[in-house]
């Protein structure tokens, strides 16, 4: 897979790493259904870097991982979802199509209250390097 930046099996694997192993349980989304249902994980943005080094054609990327909750008790919800993912995340060893998983580990994290009163949000950035097999 030279040439590709392992984004899309990073996303896969992460995706399966995700469902049904946190309290959002098979919420996990790319793009939300209409059922529209809570507490959800979503993906949000994702930046790649290119990782040249010793004639590797790796990539570095900060994969966003957003929670959201709209329980009476959102924020609680949202930062215990956020710690399960940090648990499953943090020096995980996923397989990727194609690719390998060399590292990942969070970047930050920041516990949010939407605007509409009522929504609780976790936005968390995971760095990973990945190098095609």
């Amino acid at each position: 897979m030279a040439g590709s930046d392992g984004q899309l099996a990073l996303q896969k694997a992460l995706v399966a790493a995700l469902k049904n192993n946190t309290d959002a349980g098979a919420n996990v989304f790319d793009d939300v259904p209409t059922s529209n249902p809570y507490p959800r994980i979503t993906f949000g943005p994702i930046q790649v870097l290119p990782n040249l080094a010793d004639c590797m054609d790796g990539s570095e990327a900060f994969v966003q991982i957003d929670v959201w909750s709209q329980s009476k008790i959102g924020m609680v919800e949202t930062k215990t979802i956020a710690g399960q993912i940090r648990s499953i995340l943090q020096d995980a060893t996923l397989t990727l199509d194609g690719h390998e998983l060399q590292m990942m580990q969070i970047d930050n994290a920041q516990y949010l209250r939407d605007p509409d009163g009522l929504t609780k949000h976790a936005a968390i950035t995971f760095r990973a390097l990945t190098q095609p097999l």
